[in-house]
Formats: structure tokens, sequence, C-alpha cells
């Protein structure tokens, strides 16, 4: 997705300490890459600033003023910078404009290595907002899908074990099952 992509788009990298984005840390198009849970408010920030800016040019009546705007992509990878956003008030609301007021202003943010366990009660809050659009990507089988419930009749209809690359989208308690391609 990112190499066919990256024309008009901006990486921000919340990487987790196995650095599996390493690749994109120094890539032309990254405008931020941490492994720092305490530099990411203020890449947050920045974020939630630009779309702030966008969101106000087009109140303003400049309805075309997205078309030359790069795609704003934050990857989500550490685990460690969920709880951070979480637990920092200013940081979890900025995050919340993000994904709710601003998500029209092309921006993208990928949540990637979540854990297939049903969302406590008492978990992150960041992860508690996820749970609700009901919109994943998983490379897991049907019946071990845990991170959401799903109807007993879906997981019979895909009951079938997927293989290696393929994996389900799920919107709301619709599942699709996909074929992944890889470019190495």
């Amino acid at each position: 997705m990112l190499r066919t992509a990256m024309r008009d788009v901006e990486l921000y990298i919340f990487d987790d300490l196995n650095r599996r984005w390493k690749d994109y840390e120094f890539h032309q198009k990254t405008a931020a890459y941490t492994t720092v849970v305490d530099a990411i408010p203020a890449v947050i920030d920045e974020i939630e600033q630009r779309l702030m800016a966008r969101y106000d040019v087009i109140l303003g009546g400049d309805s075309d003023a997205l078309t030359n705007e790069p795609w704003l992509l934050l990857v989500v990878e550490s685990q460690d910078a969920i709880t951070g956003i979480s637990a920092d008030k200013k940081t979890m609301a900025s995050m919340k404009n993000i994904l709710t007021k601003y998500k029209d202003m092309k921006v993208f943010v990928l949540f990637t290595n979540i854990e297939n366990v049903g969302i406590p009660f008492n978990g992150p809050e960041l992860l508690k907002m996820l749970k609700d659009p009901r919109r994943y990507i998983i490379f897991e089988d049907a019946n071990s899908i845990k991170l959401c419930e799903l109807s007993t009749s879906i997981t019979k209809k895909y009951a079938k074990q997927i293989a290696f690359g393929d994996a389900f989208f799920i919107n709301e308690n619709e599942l699709t099952r996909l074929k992944t391609v890889s470019l190495d």
C-alpha cells in the first residue's frame, strides 16, 4: 500500500522497539518516526494543527482546498504508544479530533500489531475508540477472531482455514475474504 501510494503521502510512524517500520525512518516522505512515547504528544499535536488548518480553509468556502494536500498517514505500531496516548487527556482529545472531526481531511490512521483479543472495559481509551467503527483487517481464521464479536453464522460461512497472505476485512458484522499482494 505504501509503495504505490507514496506520491502524495506524508508518513508519521509510532514504531515499537522491534522497529518493524524502520525502513521508513529516513524515507523522504516520512515527517516523523519515533519509538519514544514521550515524543508522541508533539507529533499528534502537529497532525491535529495541520488538519485543523485544512478544516478551517474548507469552512471558509474553499471546497477544493484538499486537492493539492498530501495524505497524512499515521501508523501506530506500538502498544506503548496506544497506552501513552490514552493516559494523556490532551493528547487523547487531539487523537479523537483526528479520528472523528478531521477524518475527511485526507488523514489515514493505521493501527497495526493490535492483539486479537476482546477489548476490555478497563482497556486504553484509544483501543475502546477503535472498537466502535468495527472496521478491521485481520490475518486470522474467522473462528479465531476475538477482537470483535461476529455472529456464528458468519464464522461458520468462513470456517475454512485461510492461506498465507489471506485476511478478512470486517466492516460492522460483514466479513469479506481478502488476498493480499506481496511486492517483495
